[in-house]
């Protein structure tokens, strides 16, 4: 009994040994292969961080500033650069939308530059206008002064607003214009004028005639006196009964080749809400306003615009094809020739078109086809893009109907963004007639101006996919002084073109402004997030409208978690003020379902944008009705411990991009997480986060734990592709054995030594270690199994000699 007891005793202590041995093996070749990795890659590993605007990125593209539908086009275009308050785009009453569809039926081409002057000006041609309007406490720097003294010594047309400026210019606007026009020896006073005799409606709102372009009947609304010195002379004066008497609010200056006018009032060209039946209207279509601001445009390039109402229309100004029957629409009898650069169109010789002809073009390349009325001064372009037909081709339909932005390249156009789907297999068609949209897979509008009639929308209504830009705009609100002021007056809010079409999608545009600062300048860009993924992937947008969300609706893209949806954005005169319980605490900018997605700002997608960024996911949501494509990950488990060295190895399944074809080997993946590390090799150190490739068809990489508890969002997404995977991973903490706890320390401190011959030596003994004693134990067990078998066969031997012997005693006793 006491062998037995002993050979018991030591069986225990080799199964606790042979345990033991496991353990530090394991633990030092998983130090070994750690240290190997980290040794190995210590150059190339880039820690994972946040995908941030870049300025390569981001770069804002320089437009070409000539206008493709007709290059005789003069641009006028607007700085936006400097927190100006009205907005060209701005359909609301305190917008200048109605200006902007005034000088467009006037042959000029309008748009808005939130570039810096430094980027817009070198862009600008020399017959080109610069709108430098006012915004509080702004600065021009000096380099900007120089490039705007050059544009107009160099024969450009300049126009200055100026404001009232009582008390002091307490908002900074006279001070900021009069620094850039000191150089022209122009000055605007800080004073307003008022006027007892000669005013609309009111003392503040004064009349007065403009005797230099031979125009009565023109109204300012709280205007400011100018001084003016040499080479500086009055285009408008007031009354003799305006305080300060006489005064000059109005002046032209001729500098270098080019010219300058400053005026003291930027409401006079407001939309403002001139409905008939009211004793009081305000805005430019009131008086003489709109022939006043003519005036001075057509000075400032000193051109003669015909009156000739002659219409040419052609039913595309842009189109993708390889052969096209394009129809012509005239509103009479006209002398009509064409031609075409990169093909040929019949009939290529002058026709006498009546109302409407058909020319049948064949397109080789990339090119235009001018359509030329003989008998007026009037051209017009056509834009055509060659197009090879494959399987995979879809139709957009740009719809330039109501003002909305066109396909071209000046700043505001949509030229970029329809390149970017003709070389993406989509036919792409622009076109002012309104047409069957449902022959087309889908259709963009972009910021109309004017609203939209009721067969339209039904027309708009039918398309399979809707993609809508729109773009904040102002109404009035009880709370701003000045609002109620109008409210008392009569005044009725404007609302957004848009608003009509979209309600029955359960959208609507709201007048709040999406602000993520604490001074509220409108002008700021903010950084919208594109909801859900991780990173937080953001981008650049400008004076974004927030869009009220629906039941049926998706957010794609909102503002950051510091934004706010502000209610005083009507106006711009109330002043710069934090987030209150009357404004709007989410903001959401992009929605959408299968068949509509719509975007509260144009400017993040026209080519002064030119944002690139957002171009995969709205080619992908016109393909499928989603902004991007999902792919799955599958994590090795789905916890793991944070001890700070285990790992989990994720596959994906077989990837698909939009046109669901598989994803092919040597595509880099982006790989991101909020929680614990990746280690997988990163493929590309240039680029922001860790890349992995695509191999076998599938994507394979590893997190290692920190030592932080929670769950980890991670995510392996291709932005060029819009396709997107995500999966959560639960790190969390496991009770480890004392003595395991021992031999892991034991191993990072070994890592910290760097040895690897030592720690490869001891790995080694410990696998010799290990597998001397199960070579032994096996013998040990078989000599074991021999032993007993030999003693089993000698006793049954031994038992039948005795069975023998017994029978043998049993026969002698018989």
């Amino acid at each position: 009994m006491k062998i037995k007891s002993l050979d018991i005793g030591f069986k225990f202590s080799r199964k606790k040994f042979l345990l033991l041995v496991g353990v530090i093996t394991f633990c030092l070749l998983n130090s070994l292969l750690n240290f190997y990795h980290v040794s190995y890659y210590s150059n190339n590993y880039l820690t994972n961080k946040s995908i941030n605007s870049t300025d390569q990125e981001f770069k804002i593209h320089k437009a070409d500033m000539s206008d493709i539908s007709n290059g005789s086009e003069i641009n006028i275009v607007f700085d936006a650069s400097h927190h100006q308050y009205f907005s060209l785009w701005d359909t609301g009453f305190a917008g200048y939308s109605d200006l902007a569809i005034f000088l467009m039926n006037n042959s000029f081409h309008v748009s808005a530059s939130t570039r810096f002057l430094n980027e817009t000006i070198p862009s600008l041609n020399n017959n080109d206008i610069l709108v430098l309007n006012y915004g509080n406490n702004q600065t021009y720097t000096n380099q900007e002064i120089n490039l705007i003294d050059q544009f107009v010594s160099d024969g450009g047309g300049l126009l200055v607003f100026g404001d009232h400026g009582n008390r002091n210019d307490p908002y900074g606007i006279n001070t900021f214009q009069n620094k850039l026009l000191e150089k022209f020896n122009i000055s605007i006073d800080f004073n307003r004028i008022n006027d007892s005799v000669y005013n609309y409606y009111h003392e503040k709102y004064i009349v007065f005639n403009s005797s230099y372009f031979d125009l009565t009947n023109i109204t300012f609304f709280a205007a400011a006196s100018l001084t003016l010195g040499t080479g500086a002379t009055p285009i408008a004066i007031c009354s003799e009964n305006s305080n300060p008497l006489n005064a000059v609010v109005g002046a032209k200056c001729e500098y270098g080749e080019g010219r300058v006018i400053c005026v003291t009032d930027a409401e006079f060209i407001w939309n403002g809400d001139a409905r008939i039946g009211r004793p009081f209207n305000f805005g430019m279509k009131i008086g003489n306003n709109s022939k006043f601001i003519l005036k001075i445009i057509k000075w400032l390039v000193n051109k003669s615009i015909s009156s000739n109402n002659i219409q040419v229309l052609p039913e595309y100004s842009l189109f993708t094809a390889n052969t096209f029957s394009l129809n012509l629409s005239t509103n009479g009898i006209y002398n009509i020739s064409a031609n075409i650069t990169g093909g040929t169109i019949e009939p290529n010789q002058m026709i006498n078109a009546e109302n409407r002809t058909t020319w049948n073009i064949t397109v080789n390349e990339d090119g235009y086809v001018i359509f030329i009325v003989n008998n007026s001064n009037e051209n017009k372009t056509c834009v055509v893009h060659f197009f090879k037909p494959v399987i995979s081709s879809r139709s957009i339909l740009f719809s330039e109907v109501n003002f909305s932005r066109k396909v071209d390249q000046s700043i505001s156009g949509l030229y970029n963004f329809a390149k970017y789907l003709r070389d993406h297999n989509f036919s792409v068609f622009a076109s002012e007639m309104v047409l069957n949209v449902s022959n087309f897979d889908a259709v963009c509008i972009s910021n109309p101006l004017q609203n939209i009639s009721s067969y339209q929308i039904s027309n708009l209504h039918s398309s399979t996919k809707l993609l809508v830009f729109g773009e904040s705009y102002s109404t009035f609100l009880c709370e701003d002084n000045i609002a109620e002021e109008f409210l008392l007056y009569g005044f009725k809010p404007r609302w957004n073109p848009l608003n009509e079409l979209l309600m029955n999608y359960g959208i609507n545009i709201t007048h709040y402004l999406i602000c993520d600062n604490n001074t509220n300048e409108n002008s700021d860009p903010i950084y919208p997030l594109i909801k859900g993924i991780i990173p937080e992937l953001y981008f650049p947008a400008y004076q974004s409208s927030v869009i009220d969300i629906s039941s049926n609706l998706t957010i794609f893209a909102q503002g950051s978690p510091f934004s706010w949806g502000e209610n005083i954005s009507n106006l711009g005169f109330a002043g710069a003020i934090s987030f209150n319980d009357q404004d709007l605490n989410t903001t959401p900018l992009i929605l959408y379902n299968s068949s509509i997605m719509a975007i509260g700002d144009s400017d993040v997608i026209t080519n002064e944008r030119g944002n690139a960024f957002l171009f995969p996911f709205l080619e992908c949501w016109l393909k499928t009705g989603k902004p991007y494509v999902n792919f799955t990950l599958n994590p090795s488990k789905r916890s793991i411990s944070i001890d700070g060295t285990s790992k989990i190895k994720i596959n994906s399944g077989i990837m698909y991009d939009s046109n669901e074809e598989e994803l092919n080997d040597g595509i880099l993946i982006t790989i991101s997480t909020d929680l614990g590390k990746i280690v997988s090799h990163d493929e590309d150190p240039l680029t922001p986060g860790v890349q992995v490739s695509i191999k076998n068809k599938i994507l394979t990489f590893r997190i290692q734990t920190e030592k932080v508890q929670g769950i980890a969002n991670i995510s392996a997404y291709n932005l060029s592709l819009a396709v997107i995977g995500q999966v959560q991973i639960k790190f969390q903490y496991y009770p480890i054995p004392e003595f395991i706890t021992i031999f892991v320390k034991n191993q990072i401190d070994l890592e910290k030594t760097n040895d690897f011959n030592f720690i490869l030596i001891i790995s080694i003994i410990s696998i010799g270690a290990v597998s001397s004693v199960l070579i032994k134990e096996r013998k040990r067990i078989q000599t074991k199994i021999v032993s007993f078998k030999e003693n089993v066969k000698q006793k049954n031997v031994e038992r039948k000699k005795r069975k023998k012997k017994e029978k043998f005693v049993r026969k002698k006793l018989e």
